[in-house]
C-alpha cells in the first residue's frame, strides 16, 4: 500500500478521522497486538487499522483507548468491515469496550465456502490480487508511541488488502449480498460476553477477564469461525 496513512494518537486527531470514516460504505479492517513470547502472556489490541477508499487510519488504542465514537463505526450496520479471521479480533476489541459488531465480513470464511484453497490474507492476496505481502513485522512491538514508516506501511497494507479482497471476492461472485453478511453468531456471542448471558439486557461493560482467545478450546474457536456469516 502506497497511499496516505493517518496515525491517530489523541482524541483531537480521532474525531475528524471518525467523521471521515462515517462517510464510507466499505472499510478494510485489522488489528495488531504486541507479540507474546511466554505461555499465558496476553496483550490487548495495540492498534486498529481501518482502510477507506482513499486513506488508511491507524488508531493507537494503547494511548487513545477505545472511544465510543470509534466503537460506533464498528457497530454501524451501514458500513461493511472486511478482513480475515475477524471473529477473534472483534472478541478482543469487545473486551476493551462493549459494542455490538454489525456488518463484518470474514473474507477467509467466504473464500472457504466457495472452494478457494487459500483462506489467509496473504494467500488470498497472491491468488486474487497477484501480489506478495511481507511478513517481516510480525514481531513488532505495536504498543510503541512512534512506529517507523515500514511498520506503519505493513499495518496499513493489511487493512487495505481487506478492502481490496472484498471487492475481488464480490467480483468473482463469492459475496452475493452487496451489503455484506454480518457475523450473526459472533454478534450473539459478544452480547453474551458483555451482559453475562442475561437475556434482554443491553451491553454495559466488557469484563477484562472474559474468554480471551488463547484460553478458548480449539474446537470452539473453529466452530465459531464456521458459524460466522
Amino acid at each position: 500500500y502506497g497511499g496516505p496513512i493517518h496515525v491517530v494518537h489523541t482524541r483531537d486527531e480521532m474525531l475528524p478521522a471518525v467523521d471521515r470514516l462515517r462517510r464510507e460504505t466499505l472499510l478494510g479492517f485489522d488489528i495488531e497486538k504486541r507479540p507474546a513470547f511466554r505461555k499465558g502472556e496476553y496483550h490487548p489490541p495495540a492498534i486498529l487499522q481501518l482502510a477507506g477508499r482513499d486513506a488508511v487510519y491507524i488508531f493507537q488504542l494503547r494511548y487513545l483507548g477505545f472511544p465510543e465514537e470509534l466503537a460506533d463505526i464498528l457497530a454501524s450496520p451501514r458500513i461493511i468491515k472486511a478482513g480475515v479471521a475477524v471473529n477473534r479480533d472483534i472478541q478482543e476489541l469487545v473486551e476493551l469496550g462493549a459494542f455490538t459488531p454489525r456488518n463484518f465480513v470474514d473474507l477467509g470464511y467466504c473464500a472457504e465456502r466457495h472452494g478457494i484453497q487459500h483462506h489467509g490474507l496473504r494467500g488470498l492476496a497472491a491468488l486474487l490480487l497477484a501480489g506478495r505481502v511481507s511478513k517481516g513485522s510480525r514481531l513488532t512491538n505495536w504498543e510503541r508511541p512512534h512506529l517507523p514508516p515500514a511498520e506503519l506501511s505493513y499495518a496499513a497494507t493489511d487493512a487495505w488488502l481487506g478492502r481490496q479482497l472484498y471487492e475481488a471476492l464480490k467480483k468473482h461472485g463469492c459475496i452475493k449480498d452487496s451489503r455484506g453478511r454480518s457475523l450473526k453468531g459472533l454478534m450473539r456471542k459478544c452480547l453474551r460476553l458483555v451482559t453475562g448471558g442475561r437475556k434482554g439486557q443491553e451491553p454495559l461493560h466488557a469484563p477484562l477477564h472474559a474468554s480471551r482467545p488463547h484460553h478458548r478450546p480449539r474446537g470452539r474457536r473453529r466452530a465459531l469461525s464456521r458459524r460466522a456469516e
